[in-house]
């Protein structure tokens, strides 16, 4: 590997560094803060609340009347029923807020560490912190994801230690593979990231012995949840029910942000030929697998951000530039109190324009239809409902309302949200569809092909808003 030439002291070192890095982070915070809550939140919450109340998991499905009694297991079962222990306690949403951006600031702290662990020094695992931060933010949703972000940075730290020799590290890292599986199924991101560093280290060093305890330990102990075997079928099952959702999609060249992420991966590519670490399978593996792994879901550019973001730190650091260096050289310090000064403008520009902290937006949430469904004369109607709205309507009608889908794609299979869709566009067969299934209530976005078919056979409007309207039959 190319050795890094030292950091000049007229930047700050380290700590100049860390003051750029924290004040990006409160900019990326707080462009965040201002986005409305997430739409799967809502019905996490509610699985919650319905844990705490009967004290026991939910096997079959109880949200529902398209899936109603169908075999569920959950893909976040503690997290869950953490969040329905604190909601006794505390304002839920506000309180699930702030631990995401809180998490959010962990896991840029957790990729300038990742960094500095490769061997970067202080101003490139900076610049690739903040860039991975950045890109991250788009991902950034009150789910148990947040948790797995921070769970596979951890795990990619304790990875060297504990093929090295930790035994410490070695059990932290089966420890933290044990809690993730009850946290979130996506535990088998850190099963792929640990499977290919440990297989990288044996065929390196032709130690196969401690890579394969490793690897076997963090097997079984995702094993030891509820569901047994099941947290590995379940994880299958959510995968192959996902592929209509936006997020479990392929990487796309017309989307600005898989490009990005793309571009961050062939910087990684880049890097491991200059500084020649492409001969070290413990850097490459894991490039790989999560690479192929976006292209196949984008929910997993995550995972490939925190593997790249060390090699793209090491490629910066690797750069020589006489003729640069000696231009900035003197200019270091003026060039970090303007950077420091043109993030605080972005961030106060940026804090004036938030009225709430991650808001119930109207125009994402239909507010006033909820009040109309728990409080009037449709309480308990047989509703279809927009697949992203349902997990709201969960958490705020409990069990008088069952929905028609609320983002547990896995529950509905891939065939009964498309048949969903179908409907909800108004395509041919969707009025029958609608007799056929008793259907009362309708809340549909207000530009759906369905409202007007059905206003024109008669149905009324209960109530409008921005994000969707409530019809019933006259």
């Amino acid at each position: 590997m190319t050795t890094p030439a030292p950091t000049s002291d007229r930047t700050g070192g380290p700590r100049g560094a860390l003051v750029v890095l924290g004040l990006w982070t409160a900019l990326c915070l707080a462009r965040v803060a201002g986005e409305p809550f997430d739409t799967d939140a809502w019905w996490h919450l509610r699985t919650g609340r319905w844990m705490v109340d009967h004290r026991t998991l939910p096997r079959h499905d109880v949200f529902s009347w398209v899936a109603h009694g169908e075999p569920w297991r959950l893909n976040a079962w503690l997290t869950d029923a953490i969040l329905g222990v604190v909601g006794r306690v505390l304002p839920i949403r506000t309180t699930m807020s702030v631990a995401l951006l809180l998490g959010l600031a962990a896991l840029a702290a957790l990729a300038y560490r990742l960094a500095r662990r490769a061997g970067a020094p202080p101003w490139p695992a900076v610049v690739a912190a903040m860039a991975v931060e950045f890109l991250l933010t788009p991902f950034a949703f009150e789910r148990p994801q947040i948790l797995s972000y921070l769970l596979f940075a951890a795990v990619a730290l304790l990875l060297p230690r504990a093929l090295g020799g930790s035994n410490r590290a070695f059990a932290g890292v089966i420890a933290v593979t044990l809690v993730w599986a009850n946290l979130h199924l996506a535990f088998t991101a850190g099963l792929v990231l640990t499977a290919t560093v440990s297989l990288g280290w044996a065929l390196r060093d032709r130690r196969f012995a401690r890579p394969a305890l490793l690897v076997a330990g963090s097997a079984l102990a995702g094993l030891l949840t509820p569901y047994g075997f099941g947290a590995y079928a379940a994880a299958l099952s959510v995968r192959g029910a996902s592929r209509i959702i936006v997020e479990w999609q392929r990487a796309s060249l017309g989307e600005l942000r898989d490009v990005l992420i793309l571009l961050v991966a062939a910087a990684a590519g880049w890097s491991l030929l200059r500084t020649r670490r492409y001969r070290d399978p413990v850097a490459v593996l894991p490039l790989l697998a999560f690479t192929v792994l976006f292209v196949d879901a984008v929910r997993n550019g995550p995972f490939l951000l925190l593997v790249a973001g060390p090699e793209v730190a090491l490629g910066i650091a690797s750069v020589r530039a006489p003729r640069l260096r000696r231009v900035l050289a003197p200019r270091a310090g003026a060039i970090r109190d303007g950077t420091c000064l043109g993030i605080a403008v972005l961030l106060v520009a940026t804090l004036v324009g938030i009225d709430r902290l991650r808001p119930v937006d109207p125009a994402v949430y239909p507010v006033h239809a909820v009040a109309a469904l728990r409080d009037g004369p449709r309480r308990g109607c047989r509703l279809l409902n927009e697949y992203d709205q349902g997990g709201f309507l969960l958490a705020r009608l409990g069990p008088s309302v069952l929905v028609s889908a609320d983002g547990r794609n896995d529950i509905y299979g891939e065939a009964r949200i498309l048949e969903q869709q179908h409907v909800l566009r108004g395509r041919p067969g969707a009025l029958r569809w609608i007799a056929e299934h008793r259907v009362d209530c309708v809340l549909v976005r207000p530009d759906r092909r369905l409202r007007r078919l059905l206003e024109h056979r008669g149905w009324r409007v209960v109530t409008r808003d921005p994000s969707a309207v409530l019809l019933v039959p006259r």
